[in-house]
């Protein structure tokens, strides 16, 4: 099944430049480690939102995904 990542809030809290750098590296060091165990994006990241797929598994394989998909079709079609 796949799963929705996203990086938005992740300074929020930081109250200098060092530690709102720290928390992007601790994101960073969590999508390395996703990498690394053979995760991956179903397709590039839009407005934050990253869809990642665990290892073997293609997108649209569940009927979640599809579900995502349309949406997201939907959202583009009425946006444009």
């Amino acid at each position: 099944m796949s799963e929705i990542i996203r990086a938005k809030w992740t300074m929020d809290g930081a109250t200098t430049l060092p530690e709102a750098a720290a928390k992007l590296r601790e994101k960073a060091t969590e999508l390395d480690a996703l990498h690394a165990g053979g995760y991956r994006l179903a397709w590039p990241v839009d407005d934050d939102y990253g869809t990642v797929l665990a290892p073997g598994e293609e997108p649209g394989d569940d009927e979640e995904d599809e579900a995502l998909f349309d949406t997201n079709e939907a959202l583009t079609l009425t946006e444009g």
